[in-house]
């Protein structure tokens, strides 16, 4: 996922990409890294996914959907945090003086 946002972003925008991830959580580097390259000159001989402005519509409309998965479960996520710490640390009435 992390490849084909970056990639298809910067493609968009430069009109290519190759996404290298040198460093990531799911390879248990305990980080991310990842670089970026827009020109394809300076990407030469590097590790990574080519992404271009030309990417068929289909696969836009996929990646436009998962954006959108994503934004959602965010959200979700967010408003359940939310909602737990409103629980932890509930909001006090002010007395009110007149």
């Amino acid at each position: 996922m992390t490849s084909s946002v970056f990639g298809g972003i910067a493609a968009r925008n430069f009109g290519y990409a190759k996404v290298e991830i040198k460093k990531s959580i799911a390879r248990h580097d305990g980080k991310c890294e990842v670089c970026v390259y827009t020109n394809p000159n300076a990407a030469k001989g590097h590790a990574g996914m080519e992404y271009t402005d030309a990417t068929p519509v289909k696969e836009v409309q996929d990646i436009n959907e998962l954006h959108s998965r994503i934004e959602a479960s965010m959200q979700r996520l967010w408003h359940k945090q939310s909602r737990q710490i409103s629980k932890k640390h509930p909001r006090r009435s002010l007395p009110n003086h007149r």
